[in-house]
């Protein structure tokens, strides 16, 4: 699967929507309520936000040529992005969550390619 977002922790996502992390919600129906954007979680325990390039994870089926690729993907990224701006979510200082070591503190990061 192939998404452009951000990996995040629980904390990480109430805090985007501006709801309590003590109160043991439903992440994926909170993203669902508060935003476009499609809520992912993968084995590691993170949570992913932003949106899945179908176009391009779908390769069983078809060939797709990187050029016509990279176009998808940037396409996704600005629908992505703005989407984001959409939900208001603030950007300006949270933690990524990495799949192996400490989480990292960023300040409005680009979007981010995850495979997973």
């Amino acid at each position: 699967m192939l998404v452009i977002g951000y990996p995040v922790n629980y904390e990480t996502v109430c805090k985007f929507f501006n709801v309590s992390s003590e109160e043991g919600i439903d992440l994926e129906k909170l993203t669902k309520e508060k935003s476009e954007l499609e809520f992912f979680s993968t084995d590691k325990g993170q949570y992913i936000l932003g949106l899945e390039v179908k176009e391009s994870s779908d390769l069983w089926d078809k060939f797709t040529s990187v050029d016509d690729s990279l176009i998808l993907i940037l396409q996704k990224k600005r629908q992505v992005k703005e989407l984001f701006e959409k939900a208001k979510i603030d950007l300006s200082d949270f933690m990524l969550e990495k799949m192996e070591g400490e989480p990292e503190r960023v300040y409005n990061p680009p979007l981010y390619l995850i495979s997973f």
